[in-house]
């Protein structure tokens, strides 16, 4: 999906539809800066502890319906512990999304320097 109204190379044939396109993306560092590296419609990221961070909009996201948070992060992390980055979405929020690096196996947080989040909404 190229995000481009009227130009899309998906199947669904819902072609400029808002839930079309990413309400929002970033690449973050949680180790090195805590930095966006490359974001569409965020200004910034906290800091909110080991693996913990926020994302703030640019543009409000309407939560009508809410919205959906994907991410990931390298895959495999130190001493071979699979990982996830996972989104928190609180209730009726809009203006930021909040979110965490976490081993898998044994359910620790820890900071990335290679995460992806993505926000898809209406």
């Amino acid at each position: 999906m190229s995000g481009i109204v009227g130009t899309s190379h998906s199947k669904s044939g819902l072609v400029g539809i808002s839930n079309d396109t990413a309400k929002a993306w970033a690449s973050i560092d949680q180790i090195d800066s805590h930095d966006l590296r490359a974001s569409f419609n965020c200004s910034g990221i906290s800091d909110l502890g080991v693996g913990e961070s926020r994302i703030t909009f640019i543009n409000q996201i309407p939560v009508t319906t809410g919205y959906a948070v994907v991410g990931s992060d390298i895959g495999v992390s130190v001493a071979g512990r699979y990982s996830t980055l996972t989104g928190n979405v609180a209730a009726n929020e809009n203006t930021n999304v909040e979110f965490f690096a976490r081993h898998l196996d044994n359910a620790t947080n820890y900071d990335t320097n290679s995460g992806s989040i993505i926000i898809f909404g209406n």
